[in-house]
């Protein structure tokens, strides 16, 4: 079976459900993740090879998903590319004024960041800053890791002013792609020019369609074919 959908960046309470399970939870990774065949095909192996070995729940729980590295890739990447927040987050100096970054600033003065230049630094990221490579979280080394996660936490604030929502954001994300890859297949219906997206505080996409088709040869683990529940098929 095969349906198609489209992923509006406004929706009616009768379509909130599939609008949460494709979009509000993290667009960044998924939007990303589907105009990239050979990440995709990479997540998906990842995801059954977990399933056939039986190293995930039914449904995954939070610490199974943080296991897999490449998984972790794909979101963090994700979030680089699209952040969530487009907002300066402005910060006011407090009195006395502050040294940030070699440079003076006087009381009171109203300190923003551009997320958006954060995360396509080319300082930070490489010449490749970008492009969607999920890759190069796998392959930096400790120190770059810690550099690279730090710039991508800022995403969600920092301290005091970090968002309350973070933990449940990235436990949603973790099991929707787990849940959702291993049953189905989502394909861009229209590649060249696969949504409509503009910025404003928070991102918002149009015109995001999708053919997801029902996977007929998925790894099941042994609980699942006999049935979830003892004696019950």
């Amino acid at each position: 079976m095969t349906l198609l959908v489209c992923v509006p960046s406004r929706v009616s309470r009768k379509h909130a459900g599939l609008y949460v399970l494709l979009a509000s939870a993290d667009r960044s990774a998924p939007q990303c993740l589907l105009t990239n065949p050979s990440a995709y095909s990479t997540l998906q192996r990842e995801i059954d090879t977990a399933l056939s070995t039986e190293k995930l729940s039914s449904p995954v729980a939070d610490s199974e998903a943080k296991s897999m590295p490449y998984l972790q890739a794909v979101i963090r990447e994700g979030i680089r590319c699209y952040p969530p927040v487009l907002g300066l987050g402005s910060k006011q100096v407090p009195e006395g004024g502050d040294i940030i970054n070699g440079y003076y600033v006087p009381e009171g003065t109203q300190i923003g960041m551009n997320f958006f230049g954060v995360m396509r630094s080319k300082k930070i990221w490489g010449s490749d800053a970008d492009a969607f490579r999920p890759e190069r979280w796998l392959e930096a080394d400790a120190a770059q890791a810690k550099e690279m996660n730090m710039v991508v936490d800022l995403a969600f604030g920092f301290g005091k002013y970090q968002c309350l929502g973070k933990p449940i954001a990235l436990m949603q994300i973790n099991k929707i792609f787990v849940e959702l890859f291993q049953r189905y297949d989502f394909a861009v219906v229209n590649p060249q020019v696969p949504m409509k997206a503009s910025g404003a505080v928070f991102w918002a996409v149009d015109d995001f369609w999708l053919r997801i088709t029902k996977r007929e040869k998925v790894p099941r683990r042994q609980s699942e074919t006999t049935g979830a529940f003892p004696g019950v098929d």
